[in-house]
C-alpha cells in the first residue's frame, strides 16, 4: 500500500476524532499558536453529550469557548494559572 493511501484511510473529520471523548476523561489542548482550533470547535459542540471532561491548557492563543459561563458543569479546566474547578464566574 502506498503511504498516499495509507494516509488518506486515516483522515477524519474533527467531529469523528472526537466521537471516543466520554464522560470523565481529560483532554490536553496543544498551547501557543499550534492549538487545534477545528478539534476545540468540535469538543464544544460534544459537550452536550459527555459531562466533567477535564481541560488542560497551558496558554491559549485561540478560541476557549470551553470557559464560557453555559459549559458549567460540562467541562473542568486545569491551566497553569488555576487548579482544576468547575467552568463558573468564579473559576
Amino acid at each position: 500500500m502506498s503511504w498516499e493511501i495509507e494516509y488518506n484511510s486515516k483522515l477524519r473529520t474533527a467531529e469523528e476524532a472526537l466521537r471516543p471523548l466520554r464522560s470523565g476523561m481529560r483532554v490536553y489542548i496543544q498551547p501557543g499558536c499550534a492549538e487545534p482550533e477545528t478539534l476545540v470547535e468540535a469538543l464544544i459542540r460534544r459537550a452536550p453529550f459527555v459531562e466533567d471532561v477535564e481541560v488542560v491548557h497551558l496558554l491559549t492563543l485561540g478560541r476557549a469557548d470551553y470557559v464560557a459561563p453555559e459549559m458549567a458543569g460540562q467541562q473542568m479546566l486545569r491551566s497553569a494559572q488555576h487548579d482544576t474547578c468547575r467552568f463558573s464566574s468564579t473559576c
